[in-house]
């Protein structure tokens, strides 16, 4: 993408690894300046918010299950995030494992407890429609992007959550991070 759209931020986000510019023919691939610097973006409609700061990278999905509620590849993960230093990845998310093979796998693997998140009296934060059914998650969560700022000295997300509320004792949850030092 970012040597067909001439887009320096994205070449730099390849590093150097362009296998697949290559399988599609394209040559003499420019180099990228290590001196490009990323700035911390917040993209409301889909709910993923990345807070960069000098050798640190946040990325958050503070977004809904998605496809109208239905969650389709969405897993229990509002709020989880990677977090990298110097490149170099310190916190990670699960990712799938697999999806139809092993419906007990596939339902850990996108349950919240796969994911750095919290888990309130051993419940999913929203209900799969279905058990057996790979795809349904409830549209239990609605998060709520609370603050997002981002300036020269310091990037801030702050957001809530209602998966919990469907309980007897109802909990909101509420996440805040915060990067100094853009």
């Amino acid at each position: 993408g970012g040597y067909l759209f001439v887009d320096a931020s994205l070449l730099q986000a390849a590093r150097g690894e362009y296998t697949e510019a290559i399988w599609l023919g394209l040559k003499d691939i420019p180099s990228v300046s290590k001196e490009t610097k990323r700035v911390s973006q917040g993209f409301a409609d889909s709910g993923i918010y990345h807070l960069r700061s000098p050798g640190f990278h946040v990325a958050v999905d503070a977004g809904s299950v998605g496809m109208r509620g239905k969650g389709a590849h969405a897993h229990n993960d509002t709020f989880s995030f990677e977090l990298h230093i110097h490149g170099q990845r310190a916190i990670i998310d699960s990712g799938t494992y697999l999806y139809t093979a092993d419906m007990k796998e596939r339902n850990w693997f996108r349950g919240t407890r796969a994911h750095n998140v919290v888990w309130v009296d051993h419940q999913e934060m929203a209900e799969w429609q279905r058990l057996q059914d790979p795809w349904g998650i409830r549209d239990d969560v609605r998060p709520e992007v609370l603050a997002w700022h981002s300036d020269g000295d310091m990037t801030m997300l702050r957001c809530r959550h209602e998966g919990y509320c469907r309980l007897p004792d109802p909990v909101s949850i509420y996440r805040s991070f915060i990067l100094a030092g853009n």
